[in-house]
């Protein structure tokens, strides 16, 4: 029906914008040629609708991108400051954990010595 050729011209959409997304692309810029055309291939012979959804298309792509590049920034960051966190934490168990062997050294001396007396 009319909807799986819609659908089939917008994924031939979607995978031409990708292409151009990716780093190969990146110096041709062109996107491949798409068998049984497509809306861009509309454009290209005059269509002025199909470059202009191609274009939001294309900016929302790049936006959802920047976001994502944005977070997985964040994320690493945070991972960073937690590893951070961590480690100071290991440290200061090991402090506490020989503190207390030489209080409890001292403790068994101390009781030692009461014995004794």
């Amino acid at each position: 029906g009319g909807g799986e050729a819609a659908a089939a011209s917008s994924s031939l959409t979607l995978a031409s914008v990708l292409h151009q997304l990716s780093p190969a692309a990146a110096s041709q810029r062109q996107p491949p040629p798409s068998p049984g055309g497509s809306r861009l291939d509309a454009a290209e012979a005059g269509g002025g609708e199909a470059e202009a959804d191609g274009g939001a298309m294309m900016r929302t792509l790049l936006s959802q991108r920047e976001r994502a590049r944005r977070e997985a920034e964040e994320a690493a960051a945070e991972a960073g400051r937690l590893r951070e966190q961590l480690r100071s934490t290991q440290s200061k168990g090991r402090q506490l954990h020989s503190d207390n062997l030489a209080l409890y050294e001292k403790v068994r001396f101390l009781e030692a010595l009461g014995g004794k007396a």
